[in-house]
């Protein structure tokens, strides 16, 4: 189905195999990450169920949206100021930038540690009804502060494009924050949430002290006078980007009180699990988009043409990558969900099956909100996302109201489904690039595929046959992916194996 979207016979592409080349190595050590998250979600659904699973999501989002309110966006800026300092090859720029980025994560993560500290019972009353959550809240302020400091040390590593480190900050992070936190689960019960999750905040700001120390930067003296001076820079373009990641980490936040409300503790923890698993499709490369395709991108805002070449290139990776995972989970997800959580998570399948639809949208918004940002646009980013945001709430009370979990499930699909048509109306207006027919192309038929798997899952009654019939359409899914990207980056398996193999032999010493 899908090759009709890709040319027959299409030359290798060098510039996509890179891109390729690099979503492979960052995103598979973020999808390396989130196996060992999923292992320890599993930890967590074993020892606390469905209902701590969903105290773990309020808890985590509470500190999400405190973090990103004094974050003031240097997350995203950070990278981008770093990425162009090191572009001068210039060593005295390069360390003024670190020196003013470090020094202003201590002042928005201590920032945050207070509002969490000073809020602590108004956030429990907020999001739980009344102030019985106060104390944990509170010392999640320490979780905020850590992630600050992380945050920083991110920004080196993203910006100097040191890949393998970032890699490594990933897979070692989700390491230690899996060690740290399960036993406190495990001893405590649903009171060891949040220590396990200060733990393990402790665990990844320490892989990345360890992973960014390699790094040189220049000594050099820098007064506050002058870190204020540059930090006005940092700020001037990451307010919008604080207010973009404010409102959705705000909106992820009240999407799961209204859950509360409405569906209840325990169906929430069910539409968590469905919504962790969702985003393991797509967090493998939108993290690869964020730490090596923006930096490009930023390198390229000026370039209309290599810009619009970069970003439909990723477009097409990501979609090419994705669409066997997601065809794959949908088809397993009757054994996937009591494998990763429990029996007692098979409501979650249904809710599983519906957000994976949403998923495609997702891939195609991303790179186009990264050249967005490129250009210095956080505005209109927030304004669309904002628009979209209210828009997704709206649907979440009417359907979750009316469809229960399902109508959560549905509502997150939709929103993720029309969010991306705003931007592409707006694309070629306000960037002056637009998105190739054959990647719009690959998306629908990507769609399809999901369409088909979901009509015979609803209406097949022959469990052997619904079986075959998804298996068959997944692999084929897979196969014409796998092929196409083969033709695009001119690597082929027999190939790579008989590379290989001379590698091996040429390295075997004569007895």
């Amino acid at each position: 189905m899908l090759m009709s979207a890709v040319q027959k016979k299409p030359s290798p592409d060098p510039e996509f195999a890179g891109t390729v080349r690099s979503t492979v190595l960052v995103g598979g050590g973020s999808l390396a990450s989130m196996v060992i998250g999923t292992v320890r979600t599993k930890c967590v659904a074993a020892l606390i169920g469905p209902s701590g699973i969903a105290l773990f999501a309020l808890f985590n989002q509470l500190a999400e949206v405190v973090g990103a309110a004094t974050s003031f966006g240097l997350g995203t800026s950070g990278v981008r100021q770093i990425a162009a300092a090191h572009a001068t090859h210039d060593p005295e720029r390069l360390a003024r930038t670190v020196k003013t980025l470090r020094r202003t994560t201590w002042c928005t993560g201590g920032l945050g540690f207070v509002l969490m500290v000073a809020g602590g019972r108004l956030a429990s009353v907020v999001t739980f009804g009344d102030a019985t959550k106060a104390l944990p809240i509170s010392i999640l302020g320490i979780m905020v502060l850590l992630r600050a400091l992380t945050t920083g040390r991110t920004c080196i590593i993203q910006g100097t494009r040191r890949m393998k480190e970032f890699v490594l900050l990933n897979v070692a992070g989700a390491i230690g924050a899996l060690v740290a936190s399960v036993p406190c689960v495990y001893f405590w019960g649903a009171g060891g949430i949040v220590p396990g999750l200060v733990l393990a905040t402790a665990a990844t700001l320490a892989v990345a002290w360890w992973c960014s120390r390699g790094i040189y930067v220049a000594p050099i003296s820098h007064s506050w006078g002058q870190t204020r001076g540059e930090a006005s820079e940092l700020f001037r373009f990451g307010f919008p980007i604080m207010l973009m990641g404010l409102m959705g980490t705000t909106a992820a936040y009240l999407e799961r009180v209204i859950l509360l409300r409405t569906i209840g503790l325990n169906d929430l923890g069910q539409y968590q699990a469905a919504y962790a698993l969702t985003g393991v499709l797509t967090s493998f490369v939108i993290a690869a988009m964020t730490a090596d395709c923006y930096p490009k991108l930023v390198g390229f805002a000026e370039d209309p043409d290599r810009l619009g070449q970069e970003v439909n290139a990723q477009i097409e990776a990501s979609l090419l990558m994705a669409i066997p995972g997601m065809l794959l989970l949908f088809a397993l997800a009757p054994l996937v969900v009591p494998a990763l959580y429990s029996h007692a998570f098979s409501p979650a399948i249904a809710v599983l099956r519906i957000t994976i639809l949403g998923v495609i949208g997702r891939l195609i918004s991303w790179p186009i909100r990264l050249a967005y940002m490129a250009k210095g646009m956080g505005g209109i980013v927030l304004s669309i996302e904002t628009t979209a945001a209210a828009a997704g709430l709206g649907l979440l009370v009417l359907l979750s109201r009316g469809m229960g979990l399902r109508g959560a499930g549905w509502a997150f699909a939709a929103a993720n489904l029309l969010f991306p048509l705003a931007q592409l109306a707006l694309l070629p207006w306000l960037v002056g690039i637009r998105v190739a027919p054959a990647n719009l192309m690959r998306a629908l038929w990507g769609f399809l595929a999901l369409g088909v798997l979901a009509v015979n899952a609803s209406v097949n009654p022959f469990s052997i046959l619904r079986w075959t019939i998804a298996m068959l359409v997944a692999i084929a899914g897979a196969y014409i992916c796998a092929r196409a990207l083969s033709h695009r980056t001119g690597w082929y398996l027999r190939r790579l194996v008989d590379r290989v193999r001379s590698t091996v032999s040429s390295t075997e010493s004569p007895l």
